[in-house]
């Protein structure tokens, strides 16, 4: 389902991607998340009806235009809604998505809403599965820059960002979730879909580690 053929020189992103169309013509929105902020609902809502074009890792170009990476969705289903999201749940119930991690009762019947086996549901689907959507090859450049964050200690809950102010919030942010992320007592390196930008090398960063956590290497002078 991977796109092939698209230039080099271009930043990946854990991103979302959707055209909204306006009287001044079709707006470009890239929407930027770590997992579980709401990027996958945010790029399906309908509002101004708005068009998907992809929801999870986008390429930005020099230049400002935008490819979408995948030919289909990867969406979280915990609490999914027809009612909410009538977009995503046409998508997942159809017989050619595939379901991970989602509760079936005896009957066969799938329960969205079920969290006693595990909340983290995923799906599967094509972006033909969906009842409307962009084609990532007709997008042009992107017009408007949203970042999501879920730390809830900051205000204003919504903010309208300058040139100069969303470079500094792009390179700063650090969800609190990710801060002291260990596994085995080794840092766990941050990625793509960790971070929205890498701003120094692995071994330059705080580990995060608990002091007692065996050291995995001597660290360099950074």
């Amino acid at each position: 389902m991977e796109r092939q053929g698209l230039p080099l020189g271009g930043l990946a992103l854990h991103a979302g991607l959707k055209v909204i169309p306006t009287d001044a013509g079709d707006k470009t929105v890239m929407i930027i998340g770590l997992s579980g902020t709401g990027k996958t609902t945010t790029t399906f809502t309908t509002q101004n009806a708005s068009l998907p074009v992809q929801d999870d890792f986008v390429a930005l170009m020099p230049g400002g235009h935008a490819h979408g990476t995948e030919n289909g969705c990867f969406a979280k289903t915990f609490s999914l809604d027809q009612d909410f999201e009538p977009n995503i749940y046409g998508a997942v119930v159809k017989p050619t998505a595939y379901l991970e991690n989602v509760y079936q009762d005896d009957h066969g019947k799938v329960n969205f809403f079920e969290e006693s086996y595990t909340q983290n549901g995923r799906a599967v689907f094509g972006m033909s599965d969906l009842a409307r959507f962009k084609e990532a090859q007709d997008v042009g450049t992107v017009d408007y820059l949203l970042i999501l964050n879920r730390n809830e200690n900051i205000i204003p809950a919504v903010a309208k960002l300058d040139q100069q102010q969303a470079a500094a919030y792009f390179m700063l942010v650090r969800p609190r979730h990710l801060r002291g992320r260990c596994r085995r007592g080794r840092q766990v390196p941050p990625g793509p879909r960790d971070e929205p930008v890498l701003p120094a090398p692995h071994d330059c960063r705080a580990t995060g580690c608990s002091s007692s956590s065996p050291p995995t290497r001597s660290r360099p002078t950074c």
